[in-house]
């Protein structure tokens, strides 16, 4: 080959550097060796292009790693290089539903969670993440996507309350035909995360929840997003059942698991499935996804560890199974459920595996994990239940108000955490700094140090620097987003921008407002949209521009922005 030729050259062109030198004239010689020199300088440098070099006691900087090599008998020598380690590891652990309250490091004193804390000790635990859509499908798309998913149509409301009611009568051909039916990913040219990393050179693999293909026509799976392997993985968004076979017949079984067997437990086994992907993969680069089914209804734990909570429950000395009634819905203000916080030990099993396995084949100082959640914990009921469904409810994420598929920061907020094993300084960091789920996929790629994609992750930015100059800041001038509509809530949506917080609704037409100053009233105590009018007006401004992007309606003109 062209490279093996390059390198037989080089050996020839240094070994006559050592060969006994032709009588002649002094000057005849100097021309010789004069052009010789140019013949090996062009070599050498055209072998250096080729692969990385070093001449002894010489370091040379070669795409941003050092190399050593040897001048041995008068021949160059250049050492192979294992290419997996010019680019860490990456393992992004999506949690189904689990709560910003759910987790020890969190303030949780009910569950427990010593390898999910670890993680947090030797890396970077943010107080202020936000979810990129109170529910599965839309937070999944700003995950992978980087996207705001009202762009797409995740958002698209499926019930009576439609984008007409909510003040865009032209948009819906606009909105309908701005994604793609195969998926809720858009039909503008975009790369996903799975395929940025894919583009990088790393072997990628998906392993458990999807749910971001087209149910109805079931299709939609990773593998067309960038991920080579995928396992477990469907447009179902949850099991039928937490043990095997995994359905009763309503939905497919998780596919292409194998080995499962009687008496397996979804979690076990996708981390089992995990560790063997890890196997397969170590000597490359990998970009793993590892997203548990887990801690989502069905609340069904293992026996032997249900026991145990079952017994923790008893022994608590209060009150359980408490909640309370607002607007319009109960919800949980107790942690007290022992089938969830039995599902919460599994997860944290699964991690303490994973890291168990990374340190046993030498990757775990090369492997970037981070941790999160989709969206906020499952604590509220539906209009259609009362009090005694607070039983069924499965985790409380008081202070805050409410939980899934609200705007109120019980909803919205989750846990996250980043452990990058190279930074060494950044261990048991608390960052105050605010992000949402359209940043992993940026900030990903920056922590791998590969290139930004602002094409794509067009509504996120990398939170890095929140990990070091700006963790202390708590307010930033970057606006979030969101919109959220159902069969139980009316269509509203809200803005963050600094420390205030709008949230609108619309009734029937008719729409209200609660205003909040997150600085002062995190737990959304005080509506104070009747004492700060100006503030309420330029964050409706704010709201409603953001709403004309992603209705994809120029100005409500039925003209299609894209």
């Amino acid at each position: 080959t062209p490279i093996a030729s390059k390198n037989m050259m080089c050996d020839i062109v240094v070994a006559q550097r050592t060969r006994k030198k032709p009588n002649c004239t002094a000057a005849a010689t100097s021309r010789l060796e004069g052009f010789k020199k140019l013949i090996l300088l062009h070599v050498v440098i055209s072998c250096l292009l080729l692969r990385p070099y070093n001449i002894q006691g010489t370091e040379i900087k070669f795409n941003e790693q050092n190399y050593t090599s040897t001048l041995l008998q008068g021949n160059i020598t250049v050492q192979s290089h294992n290419a997996r380690k010019e680019k860490p590891n990456v393992i992004l652990i999506i949690i189904d539903d689990l709560g910003i309250k759910d987790l020890g490091c969190y303030g949780s004193n009910f569950h427990d969670t010593p390898e999910i804390d670890q993680l947090a000790s030797e890396g970077v635990r943010f107080l202020n993440a936000y979810a990129a859509h109170p529910r599965c499908v839309g937070a999944r798309v700003g995950i992978f996507s980087g996207t705001s998913p009202e762009r797409f149509g995740s958002s698209l409301p499926k019930s009576k309350n439609s984008l007409y009611h909510y003040g865009f009568p032209k948009a819906a051909k606009c909105y309908r035909d701005s994604f793609k039916p195969t998926s809720q990913f858009p039909r503008r040219n975009f790369t996903s995360l799975g395929e940025a990393f894919q583009k990088e050179g790393y072997r990628t693999g998906y392993i458990g929840k999807w749910h971001l293909g087209n149910r109805e026509r079931k299709i939609g799976y990773p593998g067309a997003h960038g991920f080579s392997v995928s396992i477990g993985a469907s447009y179902e968004g949850q099991p039928d059942t937490y043990y095997y076979p995994f359905t009763t017949g309503e939905r497919i079984r998780p596919p292409n698991l194998t080995g499962a067997s009687k008496g397996d437990y979804l979690t076990d086994h996708l981390t089992k499935e995990t560790i063997s992907l890890i196997s397969r993969f170590q000597r490359d680069p990998f970009f793993i996804v590892l997203s548990h089914y887990a801690v989502h209804v069905p609340l069904e734990a293992k026996a032997s560890l249900l026991k145990k909570y079952t017994a923790k429950r008893e022994k608590l000395g209060r009150p359980v199974d408490q909640g309370i009634f607002d607007s319009g819905e109960f919800y949980r203000t107790s942690q007290d459920n022992a089938d969830y916080a039995a599902m919460v030990k599994s997860v944290d099993i699964s991690v303490g595996l994973i890291r168990q396995k990374l340190q046993k084949i030498g990757l775990k100082r090369n492997t970037i994990i981070v941790f999160t959640s989709d969206n906020g914990g499952m604590s509220s009921t539906s209009q259609n239940q009362n009090k005694i469904d607070i039983k069924k409810r499965a985790t409380s994420n008081k202070p805050y108000r409410h939980g899934k598929r609200w705007l109120y920061e019980g909803g919205l907020r989750v846990p996250l955490i980043v452990y990058d094993p190279r930074r060494n300084n950044k261990m048991n960091v608390v960052s105050k700094y605010p992000t949402v789920g359209t940043d992993i996929y940026p900030t990903l790629l920056d922590l791998a140090g590969l290139n930004m994609r602002p094409n794509d992750h067009i509504d996120g930015i990398s939170i890095v620097p929140g990990m070091n100059q700006l963790r202390e800041r708590r307010f930033i001038s970057r606006p979030f987003f969101w919109f959220f509509s159902d069969d139980y809530i009316e269509p509203y949506g809200a803005v963050i921008a600094k420390n205030w917080k709008l949230i609108e609704y619309n009734n029937n037409n008719k729409r209200y407002y609660e205003l909040y100053n997150l600085a002062k009233d995190p737990f959304e105590k005080e509506n104070l949209n009747q004492r700060h009018i100006q503030i309420k007006k330029m964050l409706y401004s704010k709201l409603m521009t953001w709403k004309r992007t992603w209705v994809n309606d120029d100005n409500f003109t039925n003209k299609c922005l894209y």
